[in-house]
C-alpha cells in the first residue's frame, strides 16, 4: 500500500500545485496491494472528479476518471503510477507538455532539488502564491461550518478527551507544559488537517519551538483587547478580525505582525457571519446545558445518580469542547487561503 499526496507546498506532497486555490494538504490517493485506488479530498475548495465536486470526502477512482483541481490542473495518472512524468496536465493540454505559468505541478523530489525560486515558477517567481483578495476572497459559509462542526468534532471526541487528559497529567512539568498548553490552544489547527488526531500531538516539539512568538503574540492581543474592551461593537469586530492570528502564526510560520495582518485580511467580509455562527452554537450549547441541569435535578438524589450525572456531564462537556474547536477548524479551513503564505 502506498499514498500519493497532492498539495500547495513541497513538504509531504508528491505533487505540488503552487496556487492559492490549492490547500497545503489538498488531497491524497491511497493505492492498496491490489492496485485499487481511493481518492480523499481534505481541501477548502474541493476537487472535481468527472465534473462532480468532491470536498472533504472519499471515493474510489480508476485511471479512467478525470480529476481536475481548482486551479484547472488535470491529474496526470502517469505521476501517480510512477512513470516519472514531470508535470500534471492542465485541462485540454497533453500530459507530456509543461503547463503554463499558474498551473505548474511538479513532484516533490524535483521540488526538493530545485531552488526556492523554482518552487514558485508557477507564480511568476513571486515567492508565494497570490492571495485571494477583493471579490475572489472566500467568505465563511454557515451551512458548511455547521456540517464540519459535527463531522470533524464528532470523530475527534475521544482524541480530544485523551489530549485534555494528557495535558492534565503533565501540566505541572516545566517547559513541557508550555508546549502542551500551546498545542491545546491550537487544537483547531490540528483538527483542520482532516484526519482523526492523536492525543499525543500535544507533545510535538513544534509547539515548544514557537513558544516565544506565540507568547509575544498573545500578549500583544491581550493588551489590545483590554483597551478595546472600553467599547462594545469595535471590540467584537476586533476579536473576530484577529481570530485567525495564532493559526497563521504557527500554521503558516508568520511573525506576529504578519499573522495579525493576515487574520484581519482573511476575515474581511466574514466577521458578522462568524459572529452569528458562534451565536447559534452558543444557543445550542445553552439548551443542552439546560437539559443537563434538569437531568441533574432528577438524578442527584442518590450516590448512584450523582455518579451517572457526573459521567453524562463530562461526556457532554467533551462533546461541546470538541465541536466548538471544530467550528474554529472549519472557519480556518475556509479562510486560510484568502492570504498568500507558504
Amino acid at each position: 500500500m502506498r499514498t500519493f499526496r497532492i498539495g500547495r507546498v513541497p513538504e509531504n506532497n508528491d505533487l505540488v500545485l503552487p496556487s492559492s486555490v490549492i490547500s497545503s494538504k489538498h488531497a491524497e490517493i491511497v493505492i492498496d496491494d491490489y492496485n485499487r485506488m481511493m481518492f480523499t479530498d481534505f481541501s477548502t475548495n474541493g476537487t472535481y472528479i468527472n465534473n462532480q465536486l468532491l470536498r472533504h470526502g472519499s471515493c474510489a477512482v480508476t485511471t479512467n476518471d478525470r480529476i481536475v483541481f481548482p486551479d484547472g490542473t488535470a491529474l496526470d495518472w502517469n505521476l501517480v503510477l510512477g512513470s516519472g512524468a514531470a508535470y500534471g496536465a492542465p485541462m485540454g493540454q497533453p500530459a507530456n507538455m509543461a503547463p503554463n505559468a499558474g498551473t505548474m505541478a511538479y513532484p516533490n523530489m524535483a521540488a526538493a532539488e530545485a531552488s526556492p525560486a523554482m518552487a514558485n515558477m508557477g507564480n511568476g517567481g513571486g515567492g508565494v502564491p497570490p492571495a485571494q483578495t477583493g471579490g475572489n476572497a472566500r467568505k465563511v459559509d454557515f451551512s458548511q461550518t455547521f456540517g464540519d462542526a459535527f463531522r470533524i468534532g464528532g470523530k475527534n471526541i475521544l482524541s480530544v478527551i485523551g489530549a485534555v487528559f494528557l495535558w492534565l497529567l503533565t501540566c505541572w512539568i516545566p517547559y513541557i507544559n508550555v508546549g502542551t498548553t500551546i498545542a491545546l490552544a491550537l487544537l483547531p489547527l490540528k483538527m483542520s488537517e482532516g484526519e482523526v488526531i492523536s492525543p499525543l500531538y500535544i507533545f510535538e516539539s513544534k509547539y515548544r519551538k514557537w513558544m516565544g512568538e506565540y507568547l509575544l503574540t498573545v500578549v500583544m492581543m491581550v493588551i489590545t483587547f483590554s483597551l478595546a474592551a472600553l467599547t462594545v461593537i469595535p471590540a467584537i469586530v476586533l476579536m473576530y478580525s484577529w481570530s485567525q492570528t495564532l493559526f497563521y502564526l504557527v500554521g503558516c510560520r508568520m511573525n506576529p505582525t504578519q499573522a495579525i495582518h493576515a487574520s484581519n485580511e482573511a476575515t474581511y467580509g466574514s466577521k458578522w457571519i462568524m459572529f452569528f455562527v458562534r451565536l447559534v452554537f452558543s444557543l445550542i450549547y445553552g439548551v443542552v446545558m439546560g437539559l443537563i441541569a434538569l437531568l441533574g435535578v432528577l438524578l442527584c438524589r442518590s450516590i448512584g445518580g450523582i455518579i451517572v450525572f457526573a459521567l453524562i456531564a463530562i461526556v457532554v462537556a467533551a462533546c461541546i469542547y470538541s465541536i466548538s474547536n471544530a467550528v474554529s477548524a472549519s472557519i480556518w479551513m475556509q479562510l486560510r487561503d484568502n492570504v498568500a503564505h507558504e
